[in-house]
């Protein structure tokens, strides 16, 4: 299982993930370039995770929970706040560049495989990739398309 299901678990109000909830729940606007939303979407990690909270650990008790006051304060204040509105730009951002990258990605792998399959004895196609490697190009492509979805889903959560 890849993300950091434990610190989302033991969130704490003094996380850095906290503070940017805080901050974009909160009454303030918040513009859509601000660097705050690129701060909360790096916590991506956590965020995939924090729906897993089912019962608060005791050693947060005393701390209060920290996800249910972050909760509250945005239903609190979204009728007043545009962060909602932005934040929902954000993601609907990031899964249209998901979409298209992955169908560059299919539209490739399948013309990479047909071009291969019709004549064993032409030379490999060269990429763009190091080395000139297709190889390398395709996992690099892979790499890139999962770190995508997995912000993606933690931005979704």
């Amino acid at each position: 299982m890849w993300g950091d299901a434990e610190g989302a678990y033991y969130l704490k109000q003094s996380d850095s993930l906290s503070a940017s909830l805080f901050q974009i729940t909160g009454p303030a606007h918040i513009p859509y370039n601000d660097s705050r939303w690129q701060q909360l979407l790096l916590h991506y990690e956590q965020l995939v995770h924090l729906h897993n909270l089912g019962l608060t650990p005791p050693s947060s008790v005393a701390e209060g929970d920290v996800v249910g006051s972050i909760c509250r304060q945005c239903a609190k204040y979204s009728k007043d706040s545009s962060n909602l509105a932005a934040f929902c730009l954000h993601v609907a951002r990031m899964i249209r560049d998901l979409q298209s990258s992955l169908e560059a990605h299919c539209s490739e792998s399948k013309g990479s495989n047909a071009a291969g399959e019709n004549d064993a004895s032409s030379p490999k196609r060269q990429t763009n990739g190091s080395n000139g490697s297709p190889g390398k190009s395709a996992v690099k492509q892979r790499i890139s398309l999962i770190g995508k979805a997995r912000v993606t889903c933690g931005a979704l959560n």
